[in-house]
């Protein structure tokens, strides 16, 4: 009886080692996930950004061209959270000679 429950609480033991380390994982994962999209909404924030900067200073169909891809690639990253904070709203683009 006494090796019954030996071997049960080994047992149990064994299975809770394994449940733990795939739930860590799986957290670790979607922590990773999370980082990696914050970074990639970070890149487009700022390349947006730079290039309405750029376009501030020098207005050209290269740098009107770059915030094209910027927008373009805000759409995919950050999708409507950032059409409704900041691309839908007019952009006014002042350029001083």
């Amino acid at each position: 009886m006494n090796s019954e429950i030996f071997l049960t609480l080994l047992g149990g033991f064994g299975i809770g080692t394994i449940v733990t380390t795939i739930i860590q994982h799986i957290l670790k994962r979607k922590s990773e996930k999370e980082d990696q999209h914050f970074q990639e909404r970070k890149e487009v924030f700022v390349g947006i950004l730079q290039s309405i900067e750029n376009l501030q200073n020098e207005y050209s169909k290269e740098n009107s061209s770059k915030l094209g891809y910027w927008i373009a690639r805000a759409n995919l990253v950050a999708g409507n959270e950032l059409n409704d904070e900041f691309i839908n709203r007019p952009i006014i683009i002042l350029t001083f000679i």
